[in-house]
């Protein structure tokens, strides 16, 4: 399972979303067990072909999404004609599929520290440079992403080789405090520098982007083919009580699902965005 925000649209200097954004969830199983997600996949799927088609404009932002959706070759060329991009781990990409990706799909894949054993990371190495466009990487901050000192040379050596951006994302965890998201703003600062010390070519989005995201016409479509309002993990609205007072107001707008305050300050400070 890619993590919810992952493959949000981002909307810099308004809050109107030109599109209706659906994640297409066309399984909700997996082959792999991250221990940061938190939506959980051991359903049996409930898939009604007909009906899930039924609800997909072409003229939305539809992501082919899961659980994983390769598992489910035939519901991914189903719902590829309306759909413009997928979240997959890239784990299994036959020539078939492959042809779709390259044809039709923008991809977007996640990479952390737990996520793939040695022998699936390298498959999934050889599997992204198979693709004719470079995908989207998407990465979860995670405790022991902070805690890994060799994150940087792999940035480095492997994934801006093979990638053309990234994207960070806060990790969604009820448990954590705001002390956590502090530390992780002070991480994204020290990365930030070392980065530019390298003078790495990947593209990071983080670096360059405000920290407003526009979710509000994002929708979820079920295997069976029902709708609810919000991303996959979506249940209620959180509104952290220092938002109401916040100078950033205007240039902030957070994941909804997060309890603290997950605005990296340091780092806007730092990338001239705000000033505190």
């Amino acid at each position: 399972m890619q993590g919810h925000a992952e493959h949000q649209k981002r909307v810099v200097g308004t809050g109107v979303a030109a599109l209706k954004t659906v994640y297409a969830m066309i399984t909700t199983n997996c082959n792999l067990n991250c221990p940061h997600c938190d939506i959980k996949t051991d359903n049996v799927d409930d898939w009604n072909a007909e009906a899930f088609i039924s609800q997909l404009d072409a003229n939305d932002h539809n992501i082919i999404f899961g659980g994983e959706p390769s598992l489910h070759v035939d519901r991914v060329e189903e719902a590829a004609p309306y759909c413009d991009s997928i979240s997959t781990n890239l784990l299994y990409l036959p020539d078939h599929l492959l042809k779709l990706y390259n044809e039709k799909l923008d991809v977007a894949t996640s990479w952390n520290v737990k996520r793939f054993t040695p022998a699936q990371y390298e498959q999934w190495l050889k599997n992204i440079q198979r693709l004719k466009r470079k995908p989207l990487l998407l990465i979860t901050i995670t405790p022991d992403l902070m805690n890994d000192s060799s994150f940087i040379d792999r940035v480095q050596e492997d994934f801006s080789l093979i990638f053309d951006s990234v994207s960070f994302e806060q990790l969604h965890d009820g448990a954590k405090t705001q002390e956590y998201y502090d530390a992780v703003d002070s991480w994204l600062c020290s990365l930030y520098e070392e980065w530019e010390n390298r003078k790495i070519p990947l593209y990071c989005n983080t670096f360059h982007s405000p920290w407003y995201f526009n979710c509000d016409n994002t929708y979820t479509l079920y295997p069976n083919g029902s709708m609810k309002y919000g991303c996959p993990e979506y249940q209620k609205a959180e509104v952290p009580e220092s938002c109401y007072s916040c100078t950033m107001a205007k240039t902030c707008r957070p994941c909804k699902l997060q309890c603290h305050c997950t605005a990296p300050k340091k780092l806007l400070t730092k990338l001239g965005i705000c000033n505190l």
